[in-house]
């Protein structure tokens, strides 16, 4: 624990974390949900030069985030075999800098609707 906490006081360099993630394609937007106030959700949208790209929408998992997919983004845009994809990857409502929802009764269906609004 002490290695550990000692590499955060003096080796992580949050600045360069910042930088890499502020150069991802990141967005955020209000997004209305059936019976709840509109949310504000960030997510990660790359578009694929390829005209013709297959829609790809990437849904993290708990404990995850959007980050999963930061790492294939490069490769899903680039034609492979005449494939590429135009990606987005939301943070869910309550993970990351998506906001959390304040009131009781949101579930899968109001999950669902957030990703088909992107």
């Amino acid at each position: 624990m002490k290695r550990l906490a000692q590499y955060w006081q003096t080796g992580f360099d949050w600045r360069a974390q910042e930088a890499e993630l502020n150069a991802l394609p990141n967005y955020h937007q209000y997004v209305e949900v059936d019976g709840f106030p509109a949310l504000d959700i960030h997510y990660l949208h790359q578009p694929s030069d390829a005209p013709d790209a297959i829609p790809l929408l990437f849904c993290h998992g708990w404990p995850g985030s959007y980050l999963e997919a930061s790492k294939m983004l490069a490769a899903l845009k680039q034609s492979n075999n005449g494939v590429s994809f135009h990606v987005v990857a939301p943070s869910l409502p309550n993970f990351g800098w998506s906001e959390g929802t304040k009131s009781k009764g949101f579930g899968l269906a109001q999950y669902a609707q957030v990703c088909l609004s992107q």
